[in-house]
C-alpha cells in the first residue's frame, strides 16, 4: 500500500504557533497518508467511509475523532463531506501539556505508541454548534493576526481539548461503572456486526453473542458511540454497500441483498432518506469523483 506521508512543513511555520484550523470537502477518495502532527477531524455534514486501523466505518454529521503522527487513514465514496480538520504539534501545549495529558481521553489520543482505540464521539446539535463557533474563532485569529493572536490561538486549542475531553468523559465514563467492561461489550459486539452484517440478525442476538441484555447493550452503544445499536447496524451496512456501489461491477439490488439489506426497496427508500441521493446517483457521481481524482 502506497502512503504519503504529510510534513507539518505544509501548514505550519517556524515563526507561527504550529496550531491551524482548516476546512475542507470530501468528495469520491482520499487515499492513504498519515501526517507528522496531530489531527482532529469533526464532521459538519454530508458522509464518507473513513478507513484507519484495519477498521472501516461511516462517517455522518457530529463526528469528531482524533488521529496520532503516524497513523494512516483515508476517505472513500465521500459524499459532499464537509469537514474541519484541526492541526497542530505538540510543541504547540508548552506548558500546559502536563495537565492536558491528566485528562479524561487525551491520553489515548497523545499517547503515540500506545493502542490505536480511535475514540470516536459523536455530537448532537447543540455540542456541533458549539464546536464550529470554537473551530470558526481559530480561523478567524489565524487570518486576521490581531495582536496577540499567538497567544489566543494556543488558548483556543486548549479550550478545544478540553472541550474533547468533557465529551469523551460522558460518552466513555459513567459513574459508577466500570468503563473498560463496558467498553469491551460494545466492542465485542461491534466484532459480531463485522462478522455477520450480510446475514439477518436481531439486537437481541447481538447482545447474546456478548452475554449482556438487549436493554444494557443499547444503553452502552449510547453511552460509548452515541447511537443505538439498530443505527450502528444500519450504518455499517450503508458503509460496506457504499463500498460496493464504488468498486463492484453489480446489480444494485445483488449489491443490496450482500450488504444484508432483506428488502432492495427498503435499501433505496433508505439510502435516499439518509444520504439525500439514490444508490444508482451515488454509484455514477463517485466514478465520475473517482476519474477526477485521478486526475
Amino acid at each position: 500500500m502506497n502512503i504519503s506521508v504529510i510534513e507539518k512543513s505544509r501548514f505550519f511555520s517556524e515563526s507561527q504557533p504550529p496550531v491551524t484550523v482548516r476546512e475542507a470537502v470530501h468528495q469520491g477518495t482520499v487515499s492513504y497518508h498519515s501526517h507528522s502532527f496531530f489531527e482532529f477531524v469533526f464532521v459538519v455534514s454530508g458522509f464518507s467511509m473513513h478507513s484507519y486501523n484495519n477498521t472501516t466505518s461511516l462517517l455522518t454529521a457530529g463526528d469528531l475523532f482524533a488521529i496520532r503522527p503516524g497513523d494512516a487513514h483515508c476517505y472513500n465514496g465521500a459524499y459532499n463531506n464537509k469537514v474541519y480538520n484541526c492541526l497542530f504539534c505538540e510543541e504547540a501545549l508548552k506548558g500546559d501539556y502536563k495537565e492536558i495529558m491528566s485528562l479524561p481521553g487525551t491520553k489515548q489520543v497523545f499517547d503515540k505508541y500506545g493502542p490505536a482505540d480511535w475514540p470516536r464521539i459523536h455530537l448532537n446539535p447543540a455540542e456541533m454548534r458549539d464546536l464550529q463557533k470554537l473551530f470558526d474563532r481559530i480561523i478567524e485569529e489565524k487570518n486576521s493576526r490581531r495582536s496577540g493572536w499567538e497567544l489566543n490561538i494556543k488558548s483556543l486549542l486548549v479550550q478545544f481539548l478540553v472541550f474533547f475531553s468533557r465529551q469523551y468523559d460522558e460518552h466513555y465514563i459513567s459513574e459508577g461503572r466500570n468503563d473498560r467492561q463496558y467498553l469491551d461489550y460494545v466492542r465485542r459486539a461491534l466484532g459480531f456486526v463485522e462478522e455477520n452484517y450480510n446475514k439477518n440478525f436481531s439486537v437481541r442476538d447481538m447482545a447474546k453473542s456478548t452475554g449482556v441484555s438487549a436493554d444494557y447493550l443499547t444503553r452502552q452503544f449510547r453511552q460509548v458511540i452515541g447511537i443505538t445499536p439498530v443505527e450502528y447496524i444500519r450504518n455499517f451496512r450503508f458503509a460496506k454497500a457504499m463500498d460496493m456501489l464504488k468498486s463492484e461491477d453489480l446489480k444494485i439490488s445483488d449489491i443490496s441483498a450482500r450488504a444484508g439489506f432483506n428488502s432492495f426497496s427498503h435499501f433505496t427508500r433508505e439510502f435516499r432518506s439518509v444520504f439525500g441521493i439514490t444508490p444508482t446517483e451515488y454509484k455514477k457521481n463517485n466514478k465520475i469523483n473517482n476519474k477526477q481524482e485521478q486526475m
